[in-house]
């Protein structure tokens, strides 16, 4: 049986807000990752990719370290009010260990996944109450609302102990942005936790750092990541005037990751969004990039806005770690 699930509606997705970003995407060259998850087809498209090449999805053993610290986090909260705001939470499944074990623990409990696609934050609260039942309110909304006042979040309750989950978060965004917005919000009592796509350096300096990340390109240069990527574009209806996609390795602020890039085929002129815009044949327009850390560099951008990696646990093949972070 069907039934109705209120959601709220931050004004971080309004029509005006997706113009403006749509409009900064082609003016700076680089696509808003909003437009990869927000539309329907996009979300369906993205949930193939992960089901197929997210080793999370196939290995055991990357559920195994949620589990653990769903585990760890839910013995240091045992009885506790506990609201859980998960971060662009996508399908959920992750959250979902995270809630079941605070309720195994006696927890009272209340969720609010957050996603700029309403197909995703339905399908993560859909997860959460497969499991156990309690609140459960979505919230559809662009992670620029971080930049705002920490008061974003209706219904404040100061006797509840928020928890925060950053889980697929890094590898999407600038290194110096995530670690600023995740410190603004913490209040004394709050906990966050937050993952990392990792490269399984073997060596102490990490001299093997770029060759480790270059042996994982098949996770992101296959065809439903690519089917993926362009999406955005025959959406748009600039598809015909652009390149194949193609990865390569870069950096980003000193952190490696996999950059997809398009290429403008002629000399182009047309009217975006009432503004005109010019590009010149050949000039890139970046469509995507995923960044792979180690321990140390997430430690690193996470002091420098005063949080601390705390305790935490990595994939026996080093490609993906999930932590406790202390302010």
């Amino acid at each position: 049986m069907q039934t109705v699930r209120s959601v709220l509606i931050h004004p971080s997705v309004r029509a005006s807000a997706f113009r403006h970003r749509r409009i900064e995407s082609l003016r700076t060259g680089m696509i808003d990752p909003t437009f990869h998850y927000a539309a329907v087809k996009q979300a369906e498209l993205w949930l193939r990719v992960h089901q197929l090449h997210a080793p999370g999805s196939v290995q055991s053993d990357f559920r195994a370290i949620y589990r653990d610290l769903a585990d760890d986090l839910a013995r240091s909260l045992a009885g506790q009010a506990v609201h859980v705001i998960g971060l662009g939470s996508g399908g959920g499944e992750k959250e979902a260990w995270i809630l079941e074990s605070l309720h195994e623990q006696g927890c009272t409990l209340r969720y609010t996944p957050v996603d700029v696609s309403p197909e995703l934050a339905l399908l993560s609260a859909e997860m959460a109450d497969r499991r156990v039942h309690f609140p459960i309110v979505p919230l559809v909304g662009h992670l620029s609302l971080l930049e705002g006042s920490p008061d974003w979040l209706p219904d404040h309750n100061p006797s509840e102990i928020r928890v925060y989950t950053a889980f697929g978060l890094t590898p999407n965004l600038p290194p110096d942005w995530l670690p600023r917005q995740l410190a603004r919000q913490l209040r004394t009592g709050d906990q966050l936790l937050i993952s990392a796509n990792l490269a399984p350096t073997e060596q102490p300096d990490q001299a093997d750092y770029l060759p480790a990340c270059r042996r994982l390109m098949s996770q992101y240069d296959n065809p439903e990541t690519l089917a993926w990527l362009r999406q955005a574009l025959i959406d748009w209806g600039i598809a015909p005037l652009l390149s194949e996609p193609h990865f390569d390795l870069a950096e980003l602020q000193g952190v490696a990751g996999f950059f997809a890039t398009s290429h403008w085929l002629d000399d182009t002129r047309f009217d975006w969004e009432g503004l005109p815009f010019t590009a010149r044949a050949g000039e890139p327009l970046l469509l995507f990039y995923s960044l792979r850390y180690t321990p140390a560099r997430l430690a690193r951008e996470l002091a420098a806005c005063g949080l601390t990696l705390g305790t935490g646990y990595v994939t026996g093949n080093g490609e993906e770690g999930v932590w406790r972070v202390w302010q």
